[in-house]
C-alpha cells in the first residue's frame, strides 16, 4: 500500500466513525429538515421516475430511507450498501421491524466494490463528496460500472462544487457548509445538519469539480451524463410563506448527477 492508499484509508476510516455516531438518530433528518423531503427526496424521485419492477442497488444507502423508499415505489428488488456497518444495522432493524420483503443490506466499501449483481437501476444519494482522492472518486465509479447491466441507469444526488461559501448561507435549510470560496479537487470543507433539534458535529466532505466527477463517470465507461438542478415540491411550496426557498434555488448545495451503461 502506498502512502497515498494509507492516507485515503485513515480519511475515510474518519468519515466512517462521523457518520457512525449518528446511525440511531439519521433518519430524524426527514423529520425536522423539511429541505430532505421537499428538494432532496422530491427532485430524486422526479429524476429516477418509474422504478417498476426494477433490480436496484443503493449505494451509500444509510439507514435505508431511499431503499426503502424504492421498494415501495414498486421495485422488485432493492440491495441497500453502505460502509458503516452501524448504519446497516439500523436499516435491518427497521426492516424486521416494519416488513416491505424483497429488500436486503450489506457492508461495503462503494470504492472496493466488486461485482455484486446486475442491476437496472443504480442510485447514490450523498455519495460522490465522500471520495478522498481521485483514485478513489474513479473506482467508486468504476464498481457503479461493473454492478449496471448493459443499458441501465446510475443517479446520484451529491454536493456541487459552486455551492455557497458564504456563512451560514443555507441555515434556515437546518443545513450548513463550512469552506472558503476558493476550493480545489480534493479540498475538505465541513457539512452540519439537524438531527434532534440540535445540530451534528461537523463532518469532513471533500470537493470534486464538474469535470473530475464527470470524467471519473466516463473513464468507468458510462454515458449520456447529465446534470439537472434539484426543484422543490408542490406541498413545499404549499407549506412554507413565498420566496422560502428562493436562496437555495439561486445556489442549491447539491445536483442530480445522470449517466447509463452503454448497450
Amino acid at each position: 500500500m502506498t502512502v497515498e492508499q494509507e492516507r485515503q484509508v485513515v480519511r475515510q476510516a474518519s468519515s466512517k466513525e462521523e457518520y457512525e455516531q449518528l446511525a440511531d438518530r439519521y433518519d430524524s433528518s426527514f423529520q425536522v429538515m423539511p429541505y430532505r423531503i421537499h428538494i432532496e427526496e422530491y427532485s430524486v424521485l422526479q429524476a429516477v421516475g418509474d422504478v417498476q419492477g426494477l433490480e436496484i442497488l443503493d449505494m451509500a444507502c444509510g439507514t435505508g430511507h431511499y431503499t426503502r423508499l424504492w421498494r415501495s415505489q414498486g421495485a422488485a428488488h432493492v440491495l441497500g450498501v453502505d460502509l458503516s456497518s452501524d448504519m446497516i444495522a439500523v436499516a435491518r432493524q427497521t426492516e424486521e421491524r416494519e416488513p416491505l420483503g424483497n429488500i436486503d443490506y450489506q457492508v461495503h466499501d462503494a470504492g472496493a466494490l466488486e461485482t455484486i449483481g446486475q442491476f437496472d437501476l443504480i442510485t447514490a444519494i450523498y455519495l460522490f463528496h465522500y471520495a478522498t482522492s481521485q483514485e478513489h472518486l474513479d473506482r467508486i465509479c468504476q464498481g457503479i460500472a461493473r454492478n449496471l447491466r448493459p443499458g441501465g441507469q446510475f443517479m446520484t444526488y451529491s454536493h456541487r462544487p459552486d455551492f455557497c461559501s458564504a456563512k451560514n448561507y443555507y441555515y434556515k435549510y437546518r443545513l450548513n457548509l463550512t469552506a472558503t470560496p476558493d476550493l480545489r479537487d480534493g479540498d475538505t470543507y465541513q457539512l452540519s445538519f439537524v438531527l434532534d433539534e440540535s445540530w451534528t458535529p461537523p463532518i469532513t466532505v471533500y470537493c470534486w469539480s464538474w469535470e473530475a466527477m464527470e470524467g471519473a463517470l466516463e473513464r468507468a465507461g458510462l454515458v449520456n451524463i447529465e446534470r439537472h438542478d434539484p426543484i422543490v415540491s408542490p406541498d413545499g411550496v404549499e407549506q412554507f410563506e413565498p420566496g422560502f426557498w428562493q436562496a437555495y434555488l439561486d445556489c442549491p448545495h447539491s445536483v442530480i448527477l445522470c449517466a447509463a451503461k452503454a448497450v
